[in-house]
């Protein structure tokens, strides 16, 4: 398949001179193993092993807010010494730079700000805590709060751009709120707040 890809796009497989890998989850960069991902789910698995199989050039394996955090901080981050990164999507990641490199802690898990618990016996999240920010803050739950005000609210418009794009989505509230949707306003400022508070706490 890579070879298809990278012929697709003008080059030869010689051209390609690494791989690099970004997954969800804390990532033994070393030794290029997943080593837990609880939203797409693996544990312990080899991955970069795996590749190998397919792929006989350098592969580097690493978390995906890390990477999407390295790769902002090379385009945007204008010199600084450090530098943080949050990503909003399925859960929320993050990623930290200082000193030009990527602070992955003790136990490469250093920067799953995602993970932090902010409400004291709060939502169960995926990785088996209660309260962390992601429960709150993601895509995902942004999606939880619109579809339960969905079905508290019929008539709102929201349902009927649900039925027109065939899913509800991230996007879904806000379009509404947009429109003027009563409902959708409700949703859109009381993630907003949610967020706002969760990512504002004071340790």
């Amino acid at each position: 398949m890579l070879i298809c890809i990278v012929a697709d796009a003008g080059y030869d497989i010689s051209d390609i001179k690494a791989v690099g890998i970004g997954c969800p989850g804390t990532i033994d960069n070393v030794k290029g193993v997943v080593v837990y991902s609880n939203n797409i789910k693996m544990d312990h698995v080899p991955l970069v092993d795996e590749f190998r199989k397919y792929i006989d050039i350098p592969i580097n394996l690493e978390n995906d807010a890390n990477a999407a955090a390295y790769g902002e901080y090379i385009a945007n981050g204008n010199g600084v010494n450090s530098y943080i990164f949050m990503t909003l999507g399925t859960g929320v990641g993050s990623g930290i730079i200082i000193k030009g490199k990527i602070y992955r802690g003790f136990n490469c898990a250093g920067a799953e700000i995602g993970h932090s618990s902010i409400v004291m016996d709060g939502k169960t999240c995926t990785c088996g805590k209660r309260g962390c920010l992601e429960c709150y803050a993601s895509v995902t739950a942004l999606i939880e709060q619109t579809e339960k005000k969905m079905k508290e609210c019929p008539d709102s418009l929201m349902n009927e751009w649900a039925s027109t794009h065939g899913k509800v989505s991230g996007r879904t509230a806000f379009e509404c709120a947009r429109a003027g949707d009563k409902a959708a306003r409700e949703v859109k400022a009381q993630y907003i707040r949610l967020y706002w508070h969760t990512c504002h706490l004071k340790y």
